[in-house]
This record gives structure tokens, C-alpha cells and sequence, in this order.
């Protein structure tokens, strides 16, 4: 994943692509890279960049009908459920990184609806917030990271992708 580059010690990659194993779904890949400090003589398993991390993801009920955090076994995606919270480990290390994937169910356009007077989206598809604290301050820090398909979805699936989604299947 790409390194952090602004404010915070982290970053947030998220890509959009046809779900490999159900042509109708879609497979959301999410992912954390800590930053790398250069020439820095610490242990990078030791150095903790954020910790008491709560990362939610809130899915758009109109563009999403339904989900499924992959690693939860034979759960099935339901109706209604719009929102997921993530809290393992809590804590993200110097150059770690950290993939979640979610198979998405995308609610189907209707066909009687006018098309819109613009291809660019207003709402996201999904919004995902991340509340953090730095070894150093005690305040906490939140992040906000709104997807949106037209951004996010690639016509060609990067490497981290097709490697995630491999391992997934």
C-alpha cells in the first residue's frame, strides 16, 4: 500500500472490483500501511505509529443491500445491516499494513428511474471513519475516508487485489 503522505501516521487504500467468485457481487479491499520512518534505528515490530484504533465502515443503504466481512466464516450478508465496526489488535505498528475485505451486494438500479443529469456521485457508497491516538498525544485524531464508486472502481484489479482475493477464496 502506498506510505502515508500527509498528517496522520497511516494510510487508507481502498479499491472496488468485480467479486472473483459471484460476477453480481462486488469485493471491497481495504487497507492500512503504517508509516516508515527513514533510517530510523528502532525495531519496526516494536514501534507502535497509532493505537486505541476504532476504524468503522458505514455502508450506504442506497447503494449497498448488503455485505459480508470476509474471515467471518459462513456468514451471510442480511438485510439492514449498514454498519460494521472493527477492533482487532487496536494498535498499528511502524510499516505494518493491514487488509479487510468485504463482499458487497449492490442494490440493483431501478429501470423506470431518470438517469441523472450528472455522472458524478453525490453520496458515497461508503464511509469509513477511524478514531486513533499517537504514542506521543494523548488527544485523539479522526480520519475520514468516503468512497465512492466512480473512484474506486478499476477496470483492471491491482496486484494486492488479485493476491487478496486469492487468499480469500
Amino acid at each position: 500500500y502506498p506510505l502515508p503522505a500527509g498528517e496522520h501516521p497511516f494510510s487508507i487504500y481502498t479499491e472496488i472490483n468485480a467479486c472473483p467468485w459471484n460476477p453480481d457481487h462486488l469485493l471491497l479491499h481495504i487497507g492500512l500501511q503504517g508509516m516508515v520512518v527513514p533510517g530510523q534505528q528502532v525495531k519496526k515490530q516494536k514501534f507502535i505509529v497509532a493505537h486505541d484504533m476504532k476504524v468503522n465502515v458505514a455502508f450506504n443503504k442506497e447503494k449497498i443491500l448488503a455485505y459480508r466481512l470476509i474471515g467471518y466464516g459462513s456468514r451471510r450478508p442480511k438485510l439492514g445491516h449498514v454498519k460494521t465496526k472493527w477492533k482487532h489488535n487496536r494498535q498499528l505498528k511502524m510499516g505494518q499494513s493491514v487488509t479487510t475485505l468485504y463482499e458487497l451486494v449492490p442494490v440493483e438500479p431501478d429501470p423506470s428511474a431518470k438517469p441523472p443529469a450528472s455522472t458524478k456521485e453525490t453520496q458515497p457508497a461508503l464511509t469509513i471513519d477511524i478514531t486513533y491516538r499517537e504514542p506521543v498525544d494523548p488527544k485523539q485524531k479522526q480520519i475520514t475516508h468516503k468512497v465512492f464508486y466512480t473512484n474506486s472502481i478499476s477496470k483492471k484489479p491491482s496486484e494486492n487485489f488479485i493476491f487478496a482475493a486469492g487468499v480469500a477464496r
